[in-house]
């Protein structure tokens, strides 16, 4: 029934009134806020693994986490970029309104 404390409605007047929901930019914020906060782990992650590995890793297999490395860093450079730029401009242009 509306009105109890179970239901997600309200009734006032003889109207059912809903409580409100976010709208479509407040969703987009925080999953932009989101996204940026995984990306920014999985960069953070991978550069502590490979400097754990580099300091506990025999040296002669340095090369090849080197080689590594050097393909998987700039893709995740590339996408913590993308997402720190999109959510930063994005507040950028929503508080110069």
């Amino acid at each position: 029934m509306a009105g109890d404390s179970k239901s997600k409605t309200v009734e006032v007047k003889g109207r059912t009134i809903a409580p409100p929901i976010k709208t479509i930019e407040e969703q987009r914020e925080s999953t932009a806020k989101w996204l940026a906060y995984v990306i920014a782990g999985v960069f953070a992650l991978t550069t502590l693994v490979t400097i754990a590995a580099l300091i506990w890793l025999d040296p002669s297999k340095t090369p090849t986490l080197l080689e590594f490395v050097k393909v998987i860093l700039p893709a995740l450079t590339a996408l913590l970029g993308t997402a720190f730029g999109f959510y930063f401009s994005q507040s950028r242009l929503k508080n110069r309104d």
